[in-house]
């Protein structure tokens, strides 16, 4: 221990000297020095720490490059399975076949010659017969899948929806499966319950029908009659319900009937919005109006109702931006844009369209309320109704907000936009 004082006093004694001899420069390189060694120990020991990270992620990587090798393999091997079975399936088939006709021959006492035997085994006409077979049948099961995929386009959705008997006019009913069935369809707790209130312990499918059409307030539009100046439908709704397609839609069933009908991209807000009206009017023949350059929907309206007076258009098909019902500021442009049609075409526009999407559940009531004391809406459109079997929120708004219905939305192309028909609408609710 004193020898270590000893030393301890030593090192001292010449940094002191170090000290007076060099003055206050060396003491400060000196301190450098063991500074700069203190900054390398600790970057080799982050360095060791980050070649550790290294190797370990390599390690994972190899890892999953492991898993993906067995996973190429496991689905080599199923190939290879499958090729072997359907090979094995033909060797059976064709075996099956030879004694299927050697059974036949000895039926009518015709015993077959050796060159026959050996004709067959050499042509092999069973596999060829096979794989022709085969090739026919997938030619027809193709031809007979264009053709129904044909027809169901043409067929109407209603008229599907008939084929679908699941009640009979007659058949008892459960309470409980008509509640989760009116739940699961979007009725909501309060108007299920005002149903079932309604309906004793013995009832049918009849009776609950006709219950749930009592609610619903269906509307016919006229597209036929000629008007002295062009009548004017605007479309509202929130984002994602699908009114460009449907303003297409409907402008592609005015266009049927020999009316001159123009669509309008006023939705100036999303991205590619008047691009996508703009294909889907190419696509069924009709013009449309668009300004890229407009900043306000409103200046878009003005110059499209000024064009279709000039040119004597029938019908025009306003398309507006999606927007939240409990944003004022933006159901305010909505009026604004109503009120820019009517001082150039008093009376219009002449329909309001709200449409909504079949799947939104209890909010589409919400959405119907606040576009209504905005615009006025005139009557509902309901889209997407082929995705499901939703939409049963309509019937609380027919009952407590009085909008009619006029058209139902079910399917892709450009015939899917129908009637609302509100005996088979109840017919796919609780079947």
């Amino acid at each position: 221990m004193s020898s270590l004082n000893l030393d301890l006093a030593e090192i001292f004694t010449n940094f002191v000297n170090a000290f007076e001899i060099g003055g206050f420069s060396l003491t400060i390189f000196i301190l450098f020095v063991a500074l700069v060694s203190f900054i390398l120990g600790k970057s080799q020991a982050s360095n060791k720490s980050l070649l550790n990270n290294f190797a370990n992620s390599i390690q994972k990587l190899e890892g999953v490059f492991g898993k993906l090798q067995r996973i190429e393999n496991s689905l080599n091997s199923m190939n290879t399975n499958t090729t072997r079975n359907l090979e094995l399936i033909k060797e059976q088939v064709n075996k099956s076949y030879e004694r299927i006709k050697k059974i036949h021959k000895r039926f009518k006492s015709e015993q077959p010659s050796e060159e026959d035997v050996e004709s067959i085994s050499e042509s092999n006409p069973v596999q060829k017969l096979f794989e022709d077979t085969i090739i026919q049948d997938t030619q027809e099961n193709f031809t007979q899948e264009s053709e129904k995929e044909e027809n169901e386009t043409t067929e109407s959705f209603w008229q599907r929806l008939k084929n679908l008997r699941i009640f009979s006019s007659t058949q008892k009913l459960d309470l409980k499966d008509v509640k989760e069935r009116l739940l699961s369809s979007d009725c909501g707790v309060e108007l299920t319950e005002q149903v079932l209130g309604k309906l004793n312990e013995s009832f049918d499918s009849t009776n609950l029908k006709k219950i749930l059409e009592s609610f619903l307030i269906p509307t016919k539009l006229d597209l036929k009659s000629y008007h002295s100046s062009p009548r004017v439908f605007l479309f509202v709704g929130v984002n994602g319900v699908g009114k460009t397609s449907t303003v297409a839609k409907l402008a592609h069933k005015i266009n049927k009937l020999g009316r001159k009908v123009l669509t309008v991209a006023a939705d100036t807000f999303r991205a590619g919005a008047e691009e996508q009206l703009l294909i889907w009017s190419k696509k069924i023949g009709v013009p449309c109006f668009a300004n890229p350059e407009a900043d306000k929907p409103q200046t878009v309206v003005f110059d499209a109702i000024k064009l279709a007076i000039s040119e004597k258009f029938d019908f025009v098909l306003i398309d507006t931006a999606g927007r939240l019902h409990n944003k004022s500021h933006l159901m305010q442009e909505l009026a604004g844009i109503k009120k820019v049609i009517s001082k150039q075409l008093p009376n219009q526009p002449e329909q309001i369209f709200l449409v909504l999407d079949a799947t939104a559940g209890q909010t589409a009531f919400s959405q119907a309320k606040e576009f209504l004391e905005i615009v006025n809406v005139s009557s509902i459109i309901l889209t997407k109704l082929d995705c499901a079997a939703k939409g049963g929120f309509i019937f609380r708004i027919s009952r407590d907000l009085k909008i009619p219905i006029t058209f139902i939305s079910a399917g892709e192309d450009a015939d899917s936009l129908l009637s609302f028909d509100p005996n088979l609408f109840v017919s796919q609710i609780v079947g």
